[in-house]
């Protein structure tokens, strides 16, 4: 999803064979990504959605929650199976990281 998005993941030792880790939020500090997408697997936007509010003061220090930057999507429908909707995640993705790219979201449109 890395690859055809665009992004890249904030943590160096995060790689693409990995299956879902656990990240502390000392990691998440440390690595002060320019954008969250809350995502999990098996969760759906609802869900993810409450959780990001639950945690919106752990996510105030961070850079993406300064620039307005922090998203929930269905992780469950979009990011944790094989198949067609898995290139509407890396879309969604994409738009949340270039949002302010007009040619990149007038590729995606």
């Amino acid at each position: 999803v890395e690859k055809w998005s665009g992004c890249s993941t904030a943590t160096s030792w995060v790689t693409n064979t990995c299956k879902s880790v656990q990240l502390s939020w000392q990691q998440i500090y440390d690595a002060d990504p320019d954008l969250v997408v809350i995502a999990c697997c098996g969760f759906d936007l609802k869900r993810n959605e409450k959780d990001a509010l639950a945690a919106r003061e752990l996510l105030k220090p961070l850079r993406a929650f300064k620039e307005g930057r922090i998203y929930a999507a269905d992780g469950n429908l979009y990011f944790a199976r094989p198949g067609p909707a898995l290139r509407e995640g890396i879309a969604i993705l994409s738009r949340c990281a270039y949002d302010g790219d007009k040619d990149v979201v007038n590729e995606l449109e």
